[in-house]
């Protein structure tokens, strides 16, 4: 599961696809490919990202133009019923067993929550025209990408935040993987 960010430039191919988009498809494209080594493949798929880039001329020195991919991936293995996993990122992998209990297999993390509230405070004030007011935020934001949390954009610091392991299918219902943007409701 790979879920693009698009770059704050503006950047579109000329068949129109967006950094993100091209960043999420080259990993995908990586991974399709790779061998079963998911770390491998992880950084495999970022140095792709990187090579694109600089092929097109994206100027990576403003970080906000870095076109980046969360990432969840998983390779069953249903004879030994176990599976390997990386993740990157705010995407989720959950596990539903048998009796109905769950299990996060990464603790969720959103890098994004004080933007989505300062959004919901200018929606909540009537304010009409939220994505100029916004922008300096996010530029940040963006700019703390692989310093506070990490994407697969290209960088090397990117695998400083990359999350791997095994788990177990036994007594496994379900595994989901879900895009970044789903944050799973908490009391507070």
């Amino acid at each position: 599961l790979f879920s693009g960010a698009t770059s704050l430039d503006g950047y579109v191919d000329e068949e129109g696809r967006t950094g993100g988009y091209l960043a999420a498809n080259i990993a995908k494209e990586v991974f399709e490919k790779s061998t079963p080594n998911l770390r491998d493949a992880t950084g495999e798929a970022n140095e792709s990202i990187a090579a694109a880039m600089s092929e097109k001329g994206v100027l990576v020195e403003h970080r906000e133009n870095l076109w980046s991919t969360a990432c969840a991936v998983v390779d069953i293995d249903r004879t030994k019923k176990k599976f390997d996993w990386v993740q990157i990122s705010d995407a989720i992998m959950l596990l539903v067993y048998k009796d109905g209990s769950h299990k996060l297999v990464v603790p969720d993390y959103d890098h994004d929550t004080d933007l989505l509230s300062k959004w919901k405070e200018f929606a909540d004030r009537g304010t009409p025209n939220i994505w100029p007011e916004m922008l300096p935020d996010i530029i940040e934001n963006r700019r703390q990408m692989n310093v506070t949390y990490g994407k697969l954009s290209g960088e090397p610091a990117a695998m400083n935040f990359l999350k791997y392991g095994q788990e177990s299918l036994e007594n496994v219902r379900h595994l989901l993987l879900f895009t970044d943007g789903l944050i799973l409701p908490l009391r507070d």
